[in-house]
């Protein structure tokens, strides 16, 4: 038996609060997802789908909260253990540009054993342009303890055709 996800999660209005083992995604591309910072380090089956991969994978241990308004959502999230056995952080603040047809999120990223200084931060944007076109970018940067940083990017876009064939193109630096 492979349990992937068990958490609780309780809501309240416009809260919730969750506690257990959560497969935190976040992104829209498909080859790499930058500012998914808890699927770092993961072993994924190559073998599916690059949709399937990162929702069929071990979530971490968390405790999280969240906060939805009408065209915003705020994060935050705790892991006291993953796979490289650090305690880990997660914030994040999502808004929905409802005039430009646009999803805008930053991501912050860090350990809090010696301060809250984030190790990564990132931005993903997507739009939908029209009913068959999303084009999205997603941005990482993140510092190692020697101060050494690494910056990812994918850009890339998704179109479904008619007949539900979907084209997907992706640049990822």
């Amino acid at each position: 038996l492979h349990i992937d996800e068990s958490y609780n999660e309780i809501h309240y209005e416009n809260a919730f609060v969750f506690i257990g083992r959560k497969n935190i995604r976040d992104g829209v591309a498909f080859s790499t997802n930058p500012t998914a910072f808890f699927g770092e380090n993961k072993t994924v089956d190559t073998s599916k789908r690059a949709e399937d991969r990162r929702q069929e994978r071990l979530g971490d241990n968390v405790l999280g909260a969240e906060l939805l308004l009408d065209n915003s959502t705020y994060s935050l999230i705790l892991s006291p253990e993953t796979l490289s056995s650090t305690p880990r952080y997660y914030a994040k603040a999502a808004y929905q540009l409802n005039d430009l047809n646009t999803d805008l999120s930053l991501h912050f990223f860090g350990t809090p054993v010696t301060d809250f200084t984030p190790s990564g931060i990132g931005l993903n944007i997507s739009t939908t342009l029209g009913d068959a076109l999303v084009l999205y970018s997603e941005t990482a940067n993140r510092w190692d303890s020697f101060g050494n940083n690494a910056l990812n990017t994918v850009i890339g876009g998704h179109l479904t055709f008619p007949d539900s064939t979907n084209l997907i193109i992706e640049y990822n630096h």
